[in-house]
């Protein structure tokens, strides 16, 4: 049963976000009448106990509960609120009413009804309950992370069981099932009030997890699982849907064995089983859940479990089965998450460079047999498809730290398919649109064609860092150390010696990145605690450059870039010009699914010394300039331009 409240318009910017703050797990749903108008709220709920956590919906608009209580009927919340352009914390008080929820808010009142949930929802939430005590039996119980339980196959027997429960009573018995493979009576189904006992023992060990330790070699610096002495530790309860507790053991006596077994079973290399993709959904959850960097990003990571089960069940070929995954890994809203196989199914790509230009898909570079393009020709279609909807269709399925991050990237892979050849429709500098060919051959990046360093007609130096090699670090701040100004090129991805750039502008040591990791004490994340560190920018025992430094910069610099970019604001104090930059920072990790699909992802959080956010920010410029259209049929470098400008207005000024 729906129910309409209507309420006076100077109330609306306000409820447009509670009006479903509400109570208990379960999704909620009113119906707001304003000024003869109907707004629709949506909100998803989860209770522990006497906590309520949860989101409240409104069209496209998420806003998350930040405190919740339920004590007898009677409800609690705090909500974030935008307020004459501030967010603030709003309370308001209600209570249960049957299938309903009433609230009260400054003498308003209002009402939320139960959505009654789908004939198959039970089933997933149940699904749903069992791989969230799955993941934390993975990664914090003693007998799995030792390598001496199948815990992977444990899951596989438990999903057919724990689907054809009919009862409470029968999901319950599914469970005790899978816990009794482990042969540890102390992890067990509790039966009603029941309280775990307390381990007496004096000298236990437990495990502790920083970051994820990588699947695959060259990512993961310093992530670690290992033991830590404790002393008596109480076991961790967990919840299952239908009131259901879990007691899980996460210590054992010192005296046990301390090996650790981190491998993941990949399954083969092709579409898994329906239980194996199910697997595959609960290892990337629960991987995501406990060791992603930044988890502050995505308040609704819990609602994607019960989404997606579904999904992956109706995965019915590799294509659609890595698909899957890359819309699950979308919702980290992060660039770092990167799926190797997700790029290889979109196929191969003609020797034609992309990329976002004035809101358009914009030819940028051609390559060998592409006469009939030319740059800054715009793409309109796509083998009869619209490029807005080839953009989106990309953009979803691509994770992405900021809009600018993602138009770069989904550009790139615009034009690739399967097909031996593309039918691209252009528009010409004069307007006319054009229908070409292009073979699908060897894809190309847009690269500039100026020197690597060098001193440049108008007397500034400049060095092309995201193009310097190693080896010629030295050579080029020795050309161009008497300059009056440096430019710095960031437009790209530097070498491997990019940490010996801000050294050379250094007068002493200089706070630079702080890191921020979580370290998990066990499962529970009151126990988890924030360890941060400063990285800080030493001086270099050459030259130092001291004169006035810009820095060009746009989406293209991601990742490390972006940590050079820290790096030389606290040494240089320089100028940005550009656009901003991808927003992506983090020590990347990487797990493997069944299938052996490779999944990317930050394990840590990287911001500015002063701990401004960089992570979905990016750096911004303080002189903003971007390529246009009419400048790439030029051939012209506009940032640049505009940074030489930049310093001689400078110049102009200090002589003033």
């Amino acid at each position: 049963m729906e129910v309409v409240t209507t309420y006076n318009p100077y109330m609306i910017g306000v409820l447009m976000f509670l009006a479903l703050a509400v109570d208990l797990t379960g999704q909620w749903h009113a119906i707001v009448s304003v000024q003869s108008q109907k707004v629709e709220f949506n909100l998803s709920l989860h209770q522990s106990g006497g906590s309520l956590t949860g989101t409240v919906q409104m069209n496209d608009m998420l806003t998350q509960i930040r405190k919740g209580t339920v004590q007898g009927d009677a409800v609690s919340l705090l909500v974030m609120l935008p307020v004459r352009g501030k967010l603030i914390e709003v309370p308001f008080n209600g209570r249960i009413d049957g299938e309903h929820i009433r609230l009260n808010l400054e003498g308003v009142d209002f009402v939320a009804s139960r959505v009654q949930p789908k004939p198959d929802a039970e089933r997933i939430n149940r699904l749903s309950g069992l791989f969230r005590l799955w993941g934390v039996v993975k990664f914090f119980h003693p007998y799995v992370v030792r390598g001496g339980v199948d815990w992977d196959a444990a899951l596989l027997r438990a999903i057919p069981r724990v689907e054809a429960a009919e009862t409470v009573e029968a999901y319950r018995a599914a469970t005790a099932s899978m816990l009794g493979e482990l042969q540890d009576p102390e992890t067990r189904v509790l039966r009603g009030d029941e309280t775990p006992a307390l381990d007496p023992a004096p000298h236990q060990q437990r495990l502790v997890r920083s970051g994820y330790y990588p699947q695959v070699e060259g990512t993961g610096r310093g992530y670690y699982a290992a033991w830590e002495a404790v002393g008596p530790t109480p076991a961790y309860t967990a919840e299952l849907p239908g009131g259901i507790r879990v007691t899980i053991r996460t210590a054992e006596p010192v005296s046990s064995p301390a090996e650790l077994v981190t491998a993941e079973k990949t399954y083969g290399n092709s579409l898994p089983s329906r239980e194996e993709r199910l697997l595959a959904l609960a290892r990337l959850w629960n991987t995501i859940h406990f060791f992603y960097g930044f988890p502050e990003n995505i308040p609704n990571w819990d609602t994607f479990l019960s989404e997606f089960i579904p999904q992956f069940e109706s995965a019915s070929n590799w294509r659609d089965y890595v698909f899957t995954i890359a819309r699950l890994a979308s919702k980290t809203n992060d660039s770092h998450t990167w799926i190797p196989e997700f790029w290889r199914q979109l196929g191969s790509a003609p020797p034609v460079a992309v990329w976002p230009v004035d809101g358009q898909s914009v030819v940028r570079e051609v390559g060998p047999g592409t006469e009939d393009v030319e740059r800054g020709d715009i793409i309109v279609a796509i083998d009869g498809q619209p490029v807005e909807q080839r953009r989106k269709l990309l953009m979803d399925m691509y994770p992405h730290s900021t809009p600018q991050g993602g138009l770069l990237t989904i550009n790139q892979f615009l034009l690739a398919g399967d097909g031996t050849s593309v039918n691209v429709r252009v528009m010409k500098a004069d307007g006319k649109l054009a229908d070409v060919k292009l073979a699908r051959t060897t894809p190309i990046e847009f690269h500039r064609a100026t020197p690597t360093y060098q001193v440049l007609p108008s007397g500034y130096g400049y060095i092309d860092l995201a193009r310097l090699p190693e080896g010629d670090i030295d050579k080029a701040f020795d050309a161009i150390m008497k300059t009056p100004g440096l430019i710095l090129d960031l437009r790209g991805y530097p070498d491997a010696g990019f940490s010996r750039y801000a050294p050379r502008f250094a007068q002493d040591a200089v706070p630079a990145v702080l890191i921020r990791r979580r370290v998990w004490h066990g499962p529970d994340p009151d126990l988890a605690i924030v360890q941060s560190t400063v990285e800080k920018v030493m001086p270099s025992d050459k030259p130092r450059y001291s004169r006035r430094v810009a820095v060009l910069i746009d989406a293209s610099a991601v990742s490390r870039p972006e940590v050079v970019c820290l790096q030389l604001e606290a040494a240089a104090n320089p100028t940005f010009i550009g656009t901003p930059t991808r927003g992506a920072v983090g020590e990347v990790t990487n797990t493997i699914l069944p299938g052996g699909v490779q999944v990317n992802f930050a394990a840590d959080e990287m911001r500015h010394a002063d701990g401004r956010p960089l992570q979905d920010v990016g750096i911004l410029p303080q002189v903003w300039v971007a390529p246009t259209i009419s400048g790439i049929r030029e051939g012209r470098d506009e940032v640049l331009e505009k940074a030489i400008e930049f310093l001689k207005l400078s110049d102009a000024v200090a002589i003033q």
